[in-house]
C-alpha cells in the first residue's frame, strides 16, 4: 500500500510500536500489508465460524436482532428529519450478504436494495425475496449501475464492510454519489478508540484481520466525513470489553464504564450515523 492517506493525499507516518501500520494526520490507521480475500462460500461458513463460533446462516437470529436494533436506532436518531417523513424511504445496503438486514428493513417499511459480491450470498438473499444485486460496489456492473440510478437513496448502510476496501477515497465518493442530499449513512466498523488498540496494542496487531485495510475512530471519522459532504450525527459502541481496558476505566463499576463508552463511542467496534449535508 502507498504510504499516503487515501482521503487527503498526505504522507503517513509509521507506527513506532507496529511498523506494519501507518497513521494519517487525522488518526486513521492503515495496514501496509493488507490484502483482499475471496468472499465466497468459505467466508460465510469456515471464516465466519472461526471468528464467531457458528456459520453465517446459523447466526441468523443474532444477525436479525442486530438489524432490528440498528433500524430502531436509525429511526430514533432521524425521526425529526424531513427525510424520515418521506415514506417509504429508499435504502441501499453495501455488502448485504444473505439479506437479513434487507429483509428486516423491508419489514420496517423501507424500499430496500442490497449489493453483494458473493454469488452464493445473493442466491440465499433472493430466496428471502430480497432485492439484491450481484456486483462489486466499487466496480459496478452495467446491470448494477442501471438499477441503482433508478433510486434516490435516503439511507445507505454498510456493516463491517468499509474496512475491506483498499481505496477508501473511492468508496466514500461512491457513497456520496448515491446518497441524496439530506440522506443518512449508517455503518459499523472496528475502532481504534477502544481498549484493544489503546491498552493491548500487540494483541491488536497480532489479531488484526489480513483483509482490513484501514481502522478509524470517532475523531478521525469526524475529520474525514466533511470531505464527502457528510457530517457525523451520532456514534455508539457496538461492543463493551471492560476486561481489555486499562487505567481508571478498568477499575470503574461496570455501569459507569458502559455510560462512559456510550457517551464517547469508546469501543473496539463502533456504529455511526452520518448525514449528507448538500
Amino acid at each position: 500500500m502507498n504510504r499516503i492517506c487515501s482521503h487527503t493525499g498526505q504522507p503517513l507516518q509509521l507506527l513506532t510500536e507496529a511498523d506494519r501500520f501507518a497513521i494519517s494526520n487525522e488518526g486513521i490507521i492503515y495496514s501496509l500489508d493488507a490484502h483482499t480475500i475471496d468472499y465466497e462460500d468459505d467466508y460465510f461458513f469456515t471464516d465466519y465460524e472461526k471468528q464467531y463460533g457458528k456459520s453465517y446462516q446459523k447466526d441468523e437470529s443474532n444477525l436479525r436482532r442486530l438489524a432490528k436494533n440498528r433500524l430502531q436506532w436509525l429511526a430514533k436518531s432521524i425521526q425529526n428529519s424531513p427525510t424520515y417523513k418521506s415514506k417509504p424511504l429508499q435504502l441501499l445496503e453495501i455488502g448485504s450478504a444473505t439479506g437479513f438486514f434487507i429483509d428486516e428493513a423491508n419489514s420496517a417499511g423501507y424500499d430496500s436494495v442490497g449489493i453483494e459480491v458473493s454469488s452464493w450470498a445473493c442466491r440465499q438473499a433472493k430466496q428471502l425475496g430480497a432485492n439484491v444485486i450481484q456486483s462489486s460496489f466499487l466496480d459496478l456492473t452495467i446491470e448494477a449501475e442501471s438499477k441503482l440510478i433508478e433510486y434516490s437513496f435516503d439511507v445507505i448502510a454498510a456493516f463491517y464492510v468499509i474496512e475491506h476496501f483498499a481505496d477508501q477515497n473511492k468508496i466514500f465518493k461512491q457513497i456520496e454519489r448515491l446518497l441524496r442530499p439530506g440522506g443518512y449513512f449508517i455503518f459499523a466498523l472496528p475502532s481504534t478508540q477502544g481498549p484493544l488498540f489503546q491498552c493491548n496494542l500487540q494483541t491488536w496487531v497480532a489479531t488484526h484481520p489480513t483483509d482490513h485495510y484501514v481502522d478509524y475512530s470517532p475523531q478521525s471519522l469526524k475529520q474525514i466525513l466533511p470531505i464527502y459532504n457528510m457530517k457525523s450525527v451520532c456514534f455508539r459502541p457496538a461492543s463493551y470489553h471492560q476486561e481489555r481496558s486499562c487505567g481508571i476505566l478498568k477499575r470503574l463499576p461496570n455501569f459507569l464504564y458502559k455510560a462512559y463508552s456510550d457517551s464517547t463511542g469508546y469501543g473496539d467496534t463502533i456504529e455511526c450515523i452520518a448525514k449528507k449535508i448538500n
